[in-house]
């Protein structure tokens, strides 16, 4: 059970491991344990709603009604009850890159510095994106200035000959720290989906967990660092939209896999979610800051945190920019000074030979035009996984029978799922991750029940949806397949996407400036 005297969280951090609640109505961080002890469990359609919808489970829920989650920068009190904390302000201000580039290496290692106290055996998370290879050289500073007692060793995951793999070998290799490269596979894929649940209650998807399961190798006392909050705190950045050009998410019927009844359930359970998060920061918050609030809190929180609470089964994990003190400063800042050049800016003045790597995203390198132009641009292959040589074992675990039976899915938009992953080559928004979802759903449903556990799915009708897809419906999966299909329709709608989307955002930023004006950080 959870016992809040001897535990370190600081619960206004952004990356919190999850606590769960059972019936005994207490705090516990074992999910597996509290699943056990519920003599009946019950399908909350809003989290399956949820998940299809924007990629996670909303608010507190978790899976099953009977299991509850601590909410987003809340603390936990006694007798299951908690306590939602007042969120940092957004503000205006700006200044240099130089200057601002400095005030945040100089927190991130004020952040590193607290993590380390009591953790001497580092390992860092290290890929070929710009967040890790910062922290990464956060680090460096912190041994080479005499203030860790141990060298910080750097681990990659990907398969050989990608450019995160690649190039984070290289960042090693320039900071003289060990390197080690985890492999990922189409066994990981497996061991994932099997996993899943009865490590997250599928909180998110098995694609997501790449190879976390392999850090039961670490020593127990080992804290592994990660950066992956860097993007969205450092750059705003999520998904490649910049949090300028995000806007409030609504309920959606992915692919049409729900059926009519349990979606009208679901989606109003999720709108009041969603209404909740968005209304977080008080009257005053603009669009942005609602968005911001929701991708925190959802996206990053709830999905990518509790994802990596796996490693935490066997070592410790943390998240880098996520003290109050980092993510505070950088709400703090204009939305239009929250891109690359700050990062750059800290790269080219602090590791200059870590500037010179280029960033596995486009192959380019901040300082210098090295690159290697015959790596792979991606450290997984999913989708061809996916399509070739795991389809037909996974294909078994999503059947639409055994899907329509449970009353909550339609037949024939899961056969539709199966077909169009069967024809996919390239990667095509959220298809594989739903898809690899839905596996380790049975997968898991079907353990709890050989395990003698009753799951109930609900008094929805059950529904066989034999119906013809609609013409809009039909439209679109010609789109997705005819994109996940062709390589070059891929990568040019990619490249016709971004240029809006870099057009749209100067847009953005010259509006957001007229309104408010920038004011100068006092420093």
């Amino acid at each position: 059970m959870f016992d809040r005297d001897k535990n370190s969280y600081k619960f206004n951090n952004l990356y919190t491991l999850p606590l769960y609640k059972g019936y005994e109505n207490s705090w516990a961080e074992d999910y597996a344990r509290l699943v056990d002890k519920e003599p009946e469990l019950s399908i909350d359609v809003t989290s399956i709603t949820s998940f299809l919808s924007v990629g996670q489970f909303s608010k507190n829920r978790t899976l099953f009604n009977e299991i509850k989650r601590l909410p987003w920068l809340a603390e936990p009190l006694p007798n299951g009850a908690y306590k939602e904390l007042q969120l940092p302000k957004h503000d205006f201000k700006t200044g240099t890159d130089d200057d601002l580039a400095k005030l945040l290496f100089q927190k991130l290692c004020d952040e590193a510095r607290v993590v380390s106290r009591h953790n001497p055996k580092i390992y860092i998370l290290l890929t070929g994106g710009l967040d890790s290879r910062i922290i990464a050289g956060v680090y460096s500073y912190l041994y080479n200035n005499g203030e860790l007692k141990e060298k910080p060793k750097c681990l990659t995951w990907g398969i050989e000959n990608s450019r995160d793999v690649y190039y984070a070998k290289l960042m090693a290799e320039h900071l003289d720290f060990d390197w080690q490269r985890i492999p990922l596979n189409p066994d990981t894929v497996m061991q994932n989906i099997k996993k899943c649940g009865q490590y997250l209650g599928m909180l998110h998807s098995p694609e997501m967990l790449h190879s976390m399961l392999w850090f039961k190798n670490l020593p127990s006392d080992a804290m592994v660092i990660a950066g992956s909050f860097g993007d969205s705190i450092g750059r705003g950045e999520f998904s490649s939209l910049h949090l300028l050009q995000l806007e409030h998410k609504q309920p959606k019927n992915t692919y049409n896999l729900l059926q009519p009844e349990a979606y009208e359930i679901g989606a109003k359970g999720l709108n009041n979610d969603l209404q909740h998060i968005h209304q977080r920061g008080g009257r005053d918050t603009l669009n942005y800051m609602q968005c911001e609030y929701w991708m925190q809190g959802y996206r990053m929180r709830n999905g990518l945190c509790h994802a990596l609470s796996v490693i935490n089964r066997s070592a410790n994990i943390y998240q880098m920019f996520t003290a109050p003190e980092v993510y505070g400063f950088m709400w703090s800042l204009h939305p239009s000074r929250r891109d690359d050049n700050i990062y750059n800016a800290l790269l080219k003045n602090h590791f200059p030979k870590l500037a010179e790597v280029p960033w596995a995203r486009n192959n380019k390198s901040i300082k210098g035009n090295y690159k290697n132009t015959k790596l792979k641009p991606h450290y997984h292959e999913y989708t061809k996984w996916s399509s070739g040589e795991l389809y037909q074992e996974i294909k078994t675990l999503v059947d639409p029978n055994w899907f329509m039976d449970t009353g909550l899915f339609t037949k024939q938009s899961i056969a539709h799922l199966n077909e169009m992953v069967s024809k996919s080559q390239e990667r095509v928004g959220r298809l594989n991750d739903i898809w690899l979802w839905l596996a380790g759903f049975r997968f898991y449903i079907d353990q709890l029940k050989s395990e003698g556990k009753t799951v109930n799915f609900g008094d929805v009708t059950n529904y066989e949806g034999d119906e013809e897809l609609s013409q809009k419906q039909t439209i679109k999966k010609s789109l997705v397949l005819l994109a996940s299909k062709s390589k070059l329709v891929n990568k040019t709608a990619k490249h016709v996407r971004k240029t809006y989307r870099d057009i749209d955002l100067s847009a953005k930023k010259k509006e957001m400036i007229k309104k408010h004006p920038p004011k100068p950080y006092e420093i």
